[in-house]
């Protein structure tokens, strides 16, 4: 095809809703250092190819689509040249791993062999030849709905869940557990392993809004433990299951439809989403509208939602949710969780400033002993003299 020509502009794909990418683990698995927003726009890039990758060299597409594809607002063609330019000259090298977590191969690629973008808004873009087979037929793969990575505001978050997802399918599991080095998760984020030397720099900046982030905005629910070794964290723990999408409950035909109480099914079915989005499975669903009133939980969820938005959640969500159903959290300015807490953080306190007292009076004995004795000699060597 000539990239030139009016055939090849031609040939522009019409516009169709996003839906899932089948994205190639070893490109997941890649180290790249790439923007969020190049990250997601390569995504759309390999999605809008797909169809027809090994039969046309050259990929075409307007920059109109790509934006609307990447829920943009500005149609910036500059920005777009850049991200292509980046993705142009960006190296990927990838580690392929087994099922069984096993080292297999290490190879090298960019993430786009040919790049070209016109005055009147066309893309045209190609994948370098060795790369195609790997993304048309990839081994192992990741299924990514779209419309949940162009919902992502770090990239951070983004590189996680990729990950996640990849690890889940990869698996074929629903829920599993993912343990990391500190210095893993690092590289896994494209960071360096010296970023960040402070933990609790590291946490606050970058693992606790990368958490919050996946949990609020994807299809997953994800909870962290933090393994130290000695006083340093060295090893992050990840529970990681997805979210159960709730099934459209069977049609029940009523002889009397007046004589259901005219709110509660629409505020159950209300109730039941936003469990399904705190992480709980449709057992548990269930068993929770069926033993609280509906208002119950939707206070205590309004509760867990602001404390996730705070980062003030630090254990599993769905567990702070069953434990708060369970007190009843209603009108209370501190949970019973959170009091016991800072009870906890006060004894510490307390612990703390009783040993410094006992320090500070220990070394004012020490002193008085050594004015005395200075005292002592002073009126020795007067006497001598």
């Amino acid at each position: 095809m000539n990239a030139g020509s009016d055939e090849a502009v031609s040939s522009i794909p019409t516009s169709a809703p996003l839906r899932e990418l089948l994205k190639a683990t070893p490109l997941i698995q890649a180290k790249q250092n790439l923007t969020l927003q190049q990250r997601k726009m390569y995504n759309i890039l390999l999605y809008r190819a797909y169809p027809r990758l090994g039969i046309d060299p050259i990929h075409t597409l307007r920059v109109s689509q790509l934006c609307k594809d990447l829920e943009y607002r500005s149609r910036n063609i500059r920005e777009i040249k850049e991200d292509f330019e980046a993705l142009k000259n960006t190296r990927v090298e990838a580690n392929i791993f087994g099922r069984d977590g096993t080292w297999k191969e290490w190879e090298a690629f960019e993430a786009l062999a040919y790049a070209r973008v016109t005055a009147d808004g066309v893309c045209q873009y190609a994948f370098p030849p060795n790369l195609i087979p790997r993304i048309k037929n990839p081994r192992l793969y990741a299924r990514l709905k779209l419309s949940v990575s162009n919902a992502f505001g770090s990239r951070h978050a983004h590189s996680a869940w990729e990950y996640f997802v990849d690890a889940l399918d990869t698996r074929r599991k629903e829920r599993l557990q993912v343990v990391m080095s500190l210095d893993e998760l690092k590289v896994l984020l494209n960071l360096s392993t010296s970023a960040y030397p402070q933990f609790r720099d590291f946490s606050k900046r970058v693992l606790t809004p990368m958490v919050r982030e996946i949990n609020a905005y994807s299809d997953l629910a994800v909870c962290v433990e933090k393994i130290r070794e000695g006083r340093a964290v060295q090893t992050i723990g990840f529970d990681v299951q997805r979210k159960v999408p709730l099934l459209d409950p069977p049609a029940v035909q009523l002889a009397d439809p007046q004589a259901l109480p005219p709110e509660e099914p629409a505020l159950d079915d209300t109730i039941r989403k936003r469990l399904a989005h705190f992480g709980f499975r449709a057992r548990s669903i269930e068993r929770l509208v069926s033993q609280y009133p509906s208002d119950y939980i939707a206070a205590h969820l309004d509760i867990a939602e602001e404390k996730v938005r705070r980062g003030a959640i630090h254990t599993s969500v769905t567990g702070f949710i069953v434990k708060g159903l369970d007190l009843d959290l209603r009108g209370a300015g501190t949970t019973p969780i959170e009091e016991q807490l800072q009870q906890q953080v006060h004894a510490a306190k307390a612990t703390a400033l009783q040993a410094a007292q006992q320090e500070a009076i220990e070394q004012a004995e020490r002193g008085g002993r050594l004015r005395a004795r200075n005292s002592a000699l002073e009126a020795r060597l007067a006497a001598l003299t």
